[in-house]
């Protein structure tokens, strides 16, 4: 490896993790980048929200944010209990049911997404031998009539043909030629039109099936929250029959649901880190690839720079249809 490629990788690996990894905490404290190196050709950058939200592990990342939310809303209904009794608003937790109901629905998309990708992949494997074939046939079809124009017309001194029966000669190899490529066209648009037909077949079978379950989904959203409610209320109410042994115990139970919201915190920040530092090791491919010194992650600025986004997206992101 040369010195350049030496240098290439070390300063590169070690600059996009520091960099994606600060600039995502710095983002969560609002505070914004404000300079970059004035070197654009050896600069790269990188919108690491957008690649976040493209990474495989991020649907669990909001599944864990939303249990973090309901944590601290529970955890705040109990203070609210301690100190206010039994009023209560029934609205966060609606609005708590509907995100994990979104985060539901968000995976179960992702994942019959993959499916439909399986699934073509499957189909092109399965009738690529019989598309090879037809092609073939198609090109066996031409393949006698162009050989033997094309045989004439490198026998056409021998021969003695005459510039006009030359000039026929190409006009027909070159019509040849233009018929088998429109045969050929149909093969491909037959089999293309096959699969497509077949994935849609099962993209309105999901269609279905996704109607049926986000209605039962709501249903069962709608009954957990109504339980939720119910019995954060039945605690409001207890507090006040309880007195001082009841607020103490109260006092536990919010010691209790502070740490279980520590440690899924802490849970939170693991898997931010490890989807952070899998889309640095990807960024660095690019910055070898494209020869940057350095890439910077959420540059709010205007600068010069090679956007390699795009390029880390389509190495994390699974299969399109």
């Amino acid at each position: 490896m040369t010195e350049r490629k030496k240098k290439i990788t070390l300063g590169a690996s070690v600059c996009i993790l520091l960099f994606l990894i600060g600039a995502y905490y710095v983002k969560q404290q609002d505070v914004k980048l404000k300079q970059v190196p004035s070197q654009a050709t050896l600069i790269g950058v990188i919108d690491l929200k957008q690649a976040m939200k493209e990474h495989p592990r991020y649907v669990d990342l909001e599944k864990l944010r939303a249990q973090r939310a309901l944590l601290a809303l529970e955890g705040k209904t109990q203070k609210l209990a301690v100190i206010n009794g039994p009023e209560l608003s029934a609205q966060p937790f609606t609005d708590v049911g509907e995100q994990q109901l979104q985060q539901e629905k968000n995976k179960l998309r992702q994942q019959q997404r993959e499916e439909l990708a399986q699934m073509e992949r499957n189909l092109r494997q399965t009738t690529a031998a019989k598309r090879e074939a037809d092609r073939k046939a198609v090109s066996d079809l031409y393949a006698n009539d162009i050989f033997n124009c094309t045989l004439l017309l490198g026998n056409a001194e021998s021969l003695r043909l005459s510039e006009l029966q030359k000039n026929e000669l190409k006009q027909k190899v070159n019509d040849l030629k233009q018929q088998r490529a429109a045969q050929m066209a149909t093969v491909e648009k037959q089999y293309e039109e096959y699969i497509y037909s077949q994935l849609q077949a099962q993209r309105d079978q999901y269609l279905k099936e996704n109607q049926a379950a986000d209605q039962q989904s709501e249903q069962r959203m709608a009954s957990e929250t109504a339980a939720r409610v119910s019995k954060a209320a039945d605690r409001n109410a207890a507090v006040l029959d309880t007195g001082r042994r009841q607020f103490s115990q109260n006092v536990a139970e919010i010691s209790n649901t502070e740490a279980v919201l520590a440690a899924k915190d802490n849970e939170i920040r693991l898997l931010e880190d490890l989807i952070v530092k899998d889309i640095a090791g990807k960024a660095a491919k690019s910055a070898i690839r494209h020869h940057l010194e350095y890439i910077f992650a959420d540059v709010f600025v205007n600068v010069s720079a090679f956007d390699v986004t795009e390029e880390v997206v389509g190495e994390i992101k699974p299969g399109k249809i």
